[in-house]
């Protein structure tokens, strides 16, 4: 027996309406729920970040630093002293034969009293001009003891005609070295270099006065200062402190000084490594 669903009478269990009120006893189908489906969540993206990039530093750039110029110390100069010249000899007066020294009587004089003396003379202007041409400096001569002239040359010339090139190939390899530095990384270039060191010169000669031989220990003493300086073996055998006269016009003035240059002899070959000018 069960109860109607609608009246609530009693009824068989096997009728499909109730007999009193007619309500067919269909049972009511439950509602079908679906289960809930959970809430899909994605998972957090991470939040990307670009690593940090380093800055980029350049390297310093190391300052130029022009190398340390030598102090140069001049070989001490041997005070010049010309040589003692000796008494002119006295000539014995030769007596003729036939001739006496008896009061009142005509001597005849013997020419070699003329002779000798103007031999003497003759002699002496010879030196002279000999010493002024080996002295005088002029292109081509040679100097003391074989100094060839030529870096002389090119030291004036290069000053007259601002050839940079010239100029320092009259000294010494590594000072040669150091002058292009100085004109490149001071000046800018050789020509500006002479410019500033020396004015626009015209008509520039050059005279050699006076020569003075250096020692075996100043030759000794510059070897070491290239040695320890530069860094540079040379072998140097001589030395010359070689003074000059200058004379130049500069804006139609003339104007004249001295040149004080140091040659030393380097591996064979004459090189300055020093120069000093000094108006008057």
């Amino acid at each position: 027996m069960k109860v109607c669903i609608s009246c609530g009478k009693t009824i068989p269990d096997n009728v499909k309406f109730c007999g009193f009120c007619g309500t067919p006893q269909t049972p009511a189908q439950p509602q079908y729920q679906a289960p809930a489906q959970p809430q899909y969540q994605a998972p957090a993206q991470p939040q990307y970040q670009a690593p940090v990039q380093p800055q980029y530093q350049s390297p310093a750039q190391p300052q130029y630093q022009a190398p340390v110029q030598p102090q140069y110390q001049a070989p001490v100069q041997p005070q010049y002293q010309s040589p003692i010249q000796p008494a002119m000899p006295v000539q014995p007066i030769v007596q003729a034969q036939g001739t006496s020294n008896v009061p009142g009587e005509k001597k005849k004089r013997n020419p070699l009293v003329w002779i000798i003396p103007a031999v003497l003379v003759m002699i002496a202007a010879v030196a002279l001009i000999l010493v002024f041409v080996v002295f005088k400096g002029d292109k081509g001569t040679k100097l003391p003891n074989g100094v060839d002239a030529k870096r002389i040359d090119h030291y004036f010339e290069g000053i007259r005609d601002k050839n940079f090139e010239v100029y320092v190939d009259a000294w010494a390899p590594i000072l040669a070295d150091e002058k292009r530095d100085q004109a490149t990384y001071v000046y800018g270039d050789g020509y500006t270099y002479l410019t500033s060191l020396y004015a626009e010169l015209e008509d520039l000669k050059w005279t050699l006065t006076n020569a003075g031989r250096g020692s075996e220990e100043d030759c000794s003493n510059m070897a070491s200062q290239f040695r320890e300086i530069y860094g540079v073996e040379y072998t140097i055998t001589d030395c010359y402190r070689l003074y000059y006269d200058f004379t130049y016009l500069e804006n139609g003035e003339k104007y004249s000084g001295t040149t004080a240059l140091d040659m030393y002899r380097i591996d064979g070959v004459w090189y300055i490594v020093w120069a000093e000018a000094e108006n008057q």
